[in-house]
């Protein structure tokens, strides 16, 4: 235990010790580190003001210290291809159009019912489908990547979430845009045209609205696509119209794979989706003023009819199973 005479006996020691020190000239003590900066614990580094202002609120974005901003580049949209026409036969019967400015019905994405990514549920072949784009991608994921994949897509309720899984699916299988692109144009034509004969024969409300539609041209306005679409947005499309006002459009009114080619261009595309939809409203109001009943065998041809379902079992089904069934190729 220290008394007051051994600790006036440290303090005394230690005073010796500092004046021992001081005497022979020794250093005083210097900081653990070698740099020139800080000789000794009674030196600091001048602060740095650092200016924040320049810096972006939002996102990873580089500080000024850092020295570096990432270059922000503008997305390049591919080109899109140009779409032919082939002058037709003479002898080909064809449905014409007029081009009238205020008899023009432009749809897209999925709030328009005339949209492939509109919700309406489909009975094909015993088996249900929950939009004309569900039917559409899930015949195209079989046919190019097989069935295990077009499953994938079973549990997906909305259209153009199956859009984008599919599409998701076929980048990551390095599938070819010639080999969609193909197959868009072949199997693609016949099974879009067939489920919308079932969209609109049993779905009652949808078909009056189609019918409603009168004589009015039906364009697909989405500037990405010039098969299916007119390769224009809807004010492009007014402004296409006004410039034709009273031109005639010659369609094939066998309107098949093979006729496609003879298909008039609308805007810059083909329109094929919409001339799909005219289409079938012909059909329709033809049967409603015979009085006769709208049912699909009405509108498909035998051979068309026969091809589409063979195609559908093929792509589609194992043993006559649908790709919603978890049963389905043994999955």
């Amino acid at each position: 235990m220290s008394t007051p005479a051994t600790l006036k006996k440290i303090e005394d020691a230690k005073k010796k010790a500092m004046e021992r020190k001081t005497k022979l000239g020794e250093p005083p003590l210097l900081p653990l580190t070698n740099s020139a900066n800080t000789p000794n614990f009674t030196q600091y580094r001048e602060k740095k003001k650092i200016d924040f202002t320049s810096d972006k609120a939002a996102g990873r974005n580089y500080t000024s210290f850092e020295k570096y901003t990432k270059k922000q580049f503008p997305r390049v949209s591919k080109p899109l291809p140009d779409a032919d026409v082939t002058e037709p036969p003479v002898s080909l019967p064809t449905d014409n159009y007029v081009v009238d400015s205020s008899k023009i019905v432009c749809f897209n994405g999925s709030e328009h019912f005339l949209s492939a990514l509109y919700a309406a549920p489909l009975l094909i072949d015993q088996h249900e489908y929950d939009s004309v784009e569900h039917y559409y991608q899930a015949c195209k994921l079989f046919t190019l990547t097989g069935p295990q994949y077009a499953m994938q897509l079973r549990n997906i309720k909305e259209p153009l979430k199956v859009k984008v899984k599919a599409r998701n699916i076929l980048r990551a299988l390095n599938i070819s845009n010639k080999s969609i692109e193909e197959w868009k144009r072949t199997h693609g034509f016949i099974m879009l045209y067939h489920a919308n004969v079932y969209k609109f024969v049993q779905n009652q409300e949808l078909q009056k609205k189609l019918t409603g539609t009168g004589d009015s041209l039906l364009v697909h306005s989405y500037d990405r696509d010039t098969y299916y679409a007119c390769g224009l947005n809807q004010e492009n499309v007014k402004n296409w119209a006004t410039e034709n006002e009273g031109k005639i459009l010659k369609v094939p009114s066998d309107f098949t794979v093979d006729n496609a080619k003879y298909v008039p261009l609308v805007g810059k595309g083909k329109n094929l989706l919409g001339f799909m939809h005219m289409k079938i409203r012909n059909d329709i109001m033809k049967l409603q003023s015979q009085n006769k009943a709208v049912e699909v065998d009405e509108f498909l041809p035998p051979i068309m009819s026969q091809l589409t379902m063979d195609l559908a079992k093929t792509e589609l089904k194992t043993d006559g199973l649908g790709y919603g069934d978890a049963n389905a190729a043994g999955l």
